[in-house]
């Protein structure tokens, strides 16, 4: 799932133009730009659902309900209520709350210290969510659970949390405490949601070494990869002839490539099994230790790159390709290579998915989510209620645009081809942190292509393509037994555990890869198998 969280998306959603995550006209659900008017339509459209056209005060909501709230980031000594955001969802709704700090500093740490010591806010964007500590908190009762009927009063809301695919991962006893931000689902669907990372890849260097028609698919084999960085290194055409990215991202480069699933344990035939005893695993980090002795990989690959530092050299031309995040704002990135052209699509870059070297795409289903928001137990119904009207209406496609982007015609109006065009010259309106994952996760207005600008439309497109690439091969369920399980064994195992450090050991030291995994085999044996027990017994149960 997510780890760091919000440093690491919210710093992905802002490297792309206006909200970044990942336009043109929007995917089916949205606004079509073969729809007749279609500014015309989204401006009669939210004159329908301003207060004023509902013929009542303030909404039709008599009492006025006051509360407060966290956003993703937000920070202390900033006036989120001046906005225009704000105070229409204070008329729509007929509310007053207070936004309070939530800042990524300590964001785990402080959450953890509100929620044990009955401090959080009404509604809380929780950051650092994660499954076991959810569990425990609901079973102190620290949150309280969404009112019975939840599904059918609020179906907007319903609906985006049964897309995570944790709809009932998030059930105790018959009730939800939270809800979970989906990723894809309300304006632009996939078949399945699979980790993204792919591989970018320099066409014009391919051409110098005679290698033309590399990538013609949106794949290229393992073998193709190795003899392109061979050819490359050999004819000396960058400074840096390696295969770039971090290098637990090009463990999963060839995890995939020899068809083995990401997490440390997966689904089998039915039952868990843990992944160093997979049958290809010994030949995937010998694999590796190959390329690394021959400099295809970095001489430095022990060290924990960051993903900026890699994307940061194969931008400047220094390396040939890279294995990377590859969601629609990441490839439209590539507009940072050395020597890219304006308007001339990927310029120079295939983003491509690396496959066996029979043609096989591997993959791996992901949680289709990021975040999660809980209510304080101090809440009372008539807030909660209304917090929830609040978030199924960010949950529409109005409301997700406008806390995303917000007021149309003050920050941004509708093109003509129903995109969404800023006026402001800002990238993001001054409330965004408060508002923006009220609802929906970004990436599913920018994937649909209308929070991106039409030139780099074919780059979103790209992006949904390579999920059908990965949606058509064997793609590896999410195994959530293991994903929500709490308990000692699980902490135990991580913290005696660590299968990418064990493997980088082994490439980089030169070891004898048979006899380092048996020998890391045997010496974790307390550890592993009983918790892959216990895994299988949970199955069974």
């Amino acid at each position: 799932m997510r780890k760091r969280w919000i440093a690491l998306l919210l710093g992905s959603v802002m490297t792309v133009s206006m909200l970044a995550g990942c336009g043109s006209a929007p995917a089916a659900g949205g606004t079509g730009a073969g729809e007749s008017s279609p500014a015309q339509e989204k401006e009669e459209t939210q004159k329908e659902n301003a207060p004023e056209a509902e013929g009542q005060e303030a909404g039709g909501y008599a009492d006025k309900i006051s509360f407060t709230m966290t956003g993703v980031n937000t920070e202390a000594g900033v006036d989120y209520e001046a906005a225009a955001v704000g105070q229409y969802i204070r008329d729509k709704f007929n509310v007053e709350f207070e936004v309070l700090p939530n800042g990524a500093d300590g964001a785990a740490e402080r959450f953890a210290i509100e929620a044990t010591s009955g401090e959080l806010a009404d509604l809380n964007m929780w950051g650092g969510f994660d499954w076991p500590s959810y569990y425990e908190y609901v079973d102190q009762g620290l949150f309280a659970p969404l009112p019975e009927g939840w599904e059918e009063r609020w179906p907007n809301l319903y609906k985006m949390v049964e897309k995570s695919g944790y709809l009932e991962s998030l059930e105790v006893d018959g009730q939800t405490y939270g809800y979970l931000h989906s990723i894809y689902g309300m304006m632009t669907d996939v078949e399945v949601a699979t980790s993204h990372t792919s591989l970018y890849l320099r066409r014009d260097l391919a051409e110098q070494v005679g290698m033309n028609d590399l990538c013609a698919d949106d794949t290229i084999t393992i073998s193709e990869l190795k003899e392109y960085l061979q050819k490359v290194k050999e004819a000396g055409l960058v400074d840096r002839p390696v295969l770039g990215g971090t290098n637990g991202d090009i463990l999963l480069m060839f995890k995939r490539a020899f068809g083995m699933p990401e997490e440390d344990f997966y689904v089998d035939g039915g039952s868990y099994e843990w992944l160093p005893n997979h049958e290809n695993y010994a030949k995937m980090i010998s694999a590796v230790q190959e390329w690394y002795q021959e400099g295809l990989l970095d001489p430095d690959f022990y060290n924990d790159t960051t993903t900026d530092y890699e994307r940061e050299t194969f931008y400047s031309g220094q390396t040939p390709c890279m294995y990377s995040p590859a969601d629609p704002g990441s490839i439209q990135a590539v507009t940072q290579l050395e020597g890219y052209e304006e308007g001339s699509g990927f310029g120079n870059v295939a983003v491509v998915c690396v496959t066996d070297d029979d043609g096989n795409v591997f993959a791996s289903e992901i949680g289709n989510y990021w975040l999660c928001t809980v209510f304080s137990p101090g809440t009372d119904e008539a807030t909660m209620e209304r917090l929830l009207d609040i978030v199924d209406w960010a949950c529409t496609e109005e409301g997700s645009v406008i806390t995303h982007v917000g007021i149309e015609g003050s920050e941004w109006q509708y093109a003509e081809d129903g995109t969404v065009e800023n006026l402001t010259g800002e990238e993001f309106y001054p409330e965004f942190l408060a508002y923006f994952m009220l609802g929906w996760c970004v990436d599913d207005l920018t994937a649909s292509g209308m929070m991106t600008p039409p030139d780099k439309k074919p780059m979103v497109e790209h992006c949904r393509d390579l999920y059908a690439v990965r949606a058509s091969g064997t793609v590896f369920p999410i195994p959530q037994e293991y994903m929500i399980y709490s308990g000692e064994l699980k902490t135990a195992y991580y913290g005696a555990v660590n299968l990418k450090n064990m493997a980088i050991q082994i490439i980089c030291n030169g070891e004898d890869v048979e006899s380092g995994l048996t020998d890391y085999k045997e010496a974790n044996g307390s550890i592993w198998e009983p918790f892959l027990e216990d895994l299988n017994a949970q199955i069974k149960g």
